[in-house]
């Protein structure tokens, strides 16, 4: 079998890749479905600029192929490789329906994770820790991150990561908001913001137009709606964008300045006929 003659990292190694072979592997998942587990630990992927292969679990999909936004959060990292624009000759949706079977990373994903390390655990995990806690099969232990996001926003943030981020949680199920626990079903279950949005409320991420179109990146809580670039469609409905306090400060500002402005025109007003300030104007 081709896998085993030319892919074979195993000893004694032979390994003789070639990229018209992904067409016969295509092929062969077509006819046979169950066939899939035989490629997902084989690096049968050519790495975009590279003479190097990779294995379905260290690539990813994006451009030429789908518009996945993912280069913007993996970029040429070298734990996660862009799949070769060599595979060009092969109809698309083929090639991304293989990818998607055999594991290649085709979207950002949303991972569940324990509350262990949750920023707030000793408020979720009280019940936990207090002696002589049984943990039984109704444990509910939830929490949500998106795995290396925290390096991406300090190192690496660019408006096309944000629109990642963005479209990725649009589309997300409103349950990666909340980090719940209890150690069993006689306990309440106990509920904090999860750690993905925690992290999101904290960082200023949020793209935001000036005056002179240049962007600059605010926290959630000082971003408005009016000031977002293209490409960031906007529900006010949305739980993830409640969730990390979207607009709260700039709206307080804004009803600030508003309920501020006749008082300012009043103080112009007086000043410009040299009238003193009555008492009490600006309480």
């Amino acid at each position: 079998m081709l896998l085993k003659q030319n892919y074979n990292h195993k000893p004694p190694a032979i390994f003789l890749p070639n990229i018209n072979d992904l067409e016969r592997f295509i092929q062969l998942l077509e006819k046979r479905p169950d066939s899939v587990s035989l490629f997902r630990n084989r690096h049968i992927f050519k790495v975009e600029g590279s003479h190097t292969w990779g294995n379905p679990a260290t690539m990813y999909l994006d451009a030429p192929y789908a518009k996945t936004g993912l280069f913007a959060f993996y970029g040429s990292t070298t734990t996660c490789h862009l799949l070769s624009s060599d595979y060009k000759h092969l109809d698309s949706s083929r090639l991304i329906r293989f990818c998607e079977a055999v594991g290649v990373i085709t979207k950002l994903v949303i991972n569940k994770c324990s509350c262990l390390h949750h920023p707030s655990k000793d408020l979720l995990m009280t019940d936990y820790f207090k002696s002589g806690t049984r943990l039984t099969n109704t444990e509910i232990d939830e929490d949500y991150e998106i795995i290396g996001l925290r390096s991406r926003l300090i190192n690496g943030l660019t408006i096309d990561l944000a629109k990642l981020i963005w479209g990725t949680l649009s589309q997300a199920n409103p349950k990666v908001t909340k980090a719940l626990y209890r150690p069993n079903q006689k306990y309440v279950t106990r509920e904090e913001p999860s750690s993905l949005m925690l992290l999101l409320k904290g960082t200023k991420w949020i793209p935001q137009t000036l005056h002179n179109s240049d962007i600059e990146f605010v926290s959630p809580k000082q971003a408005l709606k009016d000031r977002l670039p293209s490409g960031f469609p906007f529900d006010s409905g949305s739980a993830w964008l409640k969730a990390i306090d979207f607009g709260i400060e700039a709206r307080q500002n804004q009803r600030h300045t508003k309920r501020l402005k006749p008082l300012f025109k009043t103080w112009a007003l007086l000043t410009k006929n040299d009238l003193p300030m009555p008492n009490g104007l600006l309480n």
